[in-house]
């Protein structure tokens, strides 16, 4: 049951991220209108200032179980496996939130910042699919 709880948290943190992210972003997706630097990773890929400190921020916040209750290999699991799912949910929530971007923009056209990756009938962000294999991964080998 703790488990749980400690998922369903997590999970519940990164919807409201979602909705804190689409409230910020409105209109203009990637924080292209936000104050700060901004630095080309690859072709594909730019990261923002304001997009590395939101990251930097979760971290700090998904570890604060490490830190209050000690490391355990399995706590270690289940935090990477809910925030593996929680970063998907976030991100994809962003576009059923946002009343300024929506998801009708959810495609490799309209949200070019992404790698999209085909496979099968499924066309993601990569990044999706490794949150979804880096959460498998955890689970398999850490929690169950």
């Amino acid at each position: 049951m703790k488990d749980f709880l400690i998922f369903l948290w997590i999970i519940m943190a990164f919807v409201a991220m979602a909705f804190w992210e689409a409230y910020i972003e409105g209109k203009y997706p990637w924080a292209k209108r936000q104050v700060g630097w901004e630095k080309r990773i690859s072709n594909h890929w730019t990261l923002t200032g304001y997009h590395f400190w939101v990251y930097v921020m979760l971290l700090l916040f998904l570890t604060l179980p490490l830190v209050t209750s000690g490391f355990s290999w399995r706590l270690l699991g289940l935090l990477i496996f809910a925030a593996s799912l929680g970063t998907n949910l976030e991100d994809f929530l962003w576009y059923v939130i946002n009343p300024f971007y929506g998801l009708k923009n959810f495609n490799p056209r309209d949200a070019p910042w992404y790698r999209w990756t085909k496979i099968g009938p499924v066309t993601l962000p990569t990044s999706y699919y490794v949150a979804f294999l880096l959460a498998f991964l955890s689970w398999f080998f850490l929690v169950r």
